[in-house]
């Protein structure tokens, strides 16, 4: 659905940035995939840019095989509208509206109509039923997400970009919206980028044991971490089959159909889960 060419993007100044360096991937129509990397590493810009909020200094972004940079304004507004939806860290919720107003927005923005029962089946789909009349306000850091997440929804798009959506959160709120975003993503695509690589998100993993490790520089983490703790064979859930390493990516980790539970898969310790979790 969504390839990405040579994507660089500079920021002028004194001493220029550059935010991406020929990055270079292809997205799925759905799933749910990672962009990992530490603050000021570009995951907030590679997101402006699939999102069409920013354009690249060099390389192309294609979308069903059309060059984003080639679409007119109408298509470009259309794009940004309706297949595209972002979820913030900060909620961007109106503070005077309630949850039933905040979600309508996104009617609105479009020009359609809708009603409460429309409202209140979005509202069920976050678990939020019965909250649609509170202020945000009166929701915590979590229920305030679930809100925003519902406000995405509701433009039914088919890519949802969420830049650093637990950043707020503790720890067991962010598995439960992981948990729920991993469940969206069953029907559509979504790329999150976030800092937080640890437990958390291993647990918000579902079935199928598989990772995909694309820089250089993990790859060899992962080698060493193999051989200094000599793990016998099987109790660490990953192979060099799962490894495709893509050069020029810095320090981007794309956790590419992160389907796995570790501990509900009963293959590796508590113990070694932690040391695996924190090699990220």
């Amino acid at each position: 659905m969504i390839k990405i060419d040579k994507v660089s993007r500079v920021y002028d100044g004194e001493t220029p940035v550059r935010a991406l360096d020929e990055v270079n991937f292809t997205l799925p129509e759905k799933g749910m995939v990672f962009v990992v990397g530490k603050s000021g590493s570009g995951k907030s810009t590679l997101l402006n840019v699939l999102a069409g909020f920013d354009k690249p200094t060099s390389g192309s972004i294609y979308f069903n095989n059309k060059k984003i940079s080639d679409f007119t304004n109408r298509e470009l507004d259309y794009y940004r509208n309706s297949t595209i939806g972002f979820v913030f860290q900060d909620y961007c919720l109106i503070e005077t509206f309630n949850a039933y107003q905040n979600i309508k927005m996104s009617f609105d923005y479009k020009n359609e109509k809708t009603n409460r029962q429309e409202l209140d089946k979005i509202l069920d789909s976050v678990g939020m039923k019965g909250y649609g009349k509170r202020l945000p306000k009166q929701l915590s850091a979590g229920q305030k997400q679930r809100v925003a997440i519902a406000r995405c929804l509701a433009k039914n798009p088919k890519v949802i970009l969420a830049d650093e959506p637990t950043g707020n959160l503790d720890s067991k709120t962010t598995v439960q919206i992981l948990d729920l975003l991993k469940e969206i993503s069953k029907d559509r695509l979504i790329v999150v980028g976030t800092y937080f690589t640890g437990l958390g998100i291993i647990k918000a993993l579902n079935k199928e044991r598989k990772f995909r490790i694309t820089t250089q520089e993990d790859k060899e983490k992962l080698d060493k971490l193999k051989q200094e703790e000599q793990l016998e064979e099987n109790s660490l859930p990953i192979t060099d089959d799962y490894i495709e390493p893509i050069k020029k990516l810095d320090t981007f980790t794309f956790m590419y159909q992160m389907l796995n539970h570790l501990i509900e898969s009963k293959q590796i310790e508590p113990d070694k889960l932690i040391e695996y979790a924190n090699m990220f």
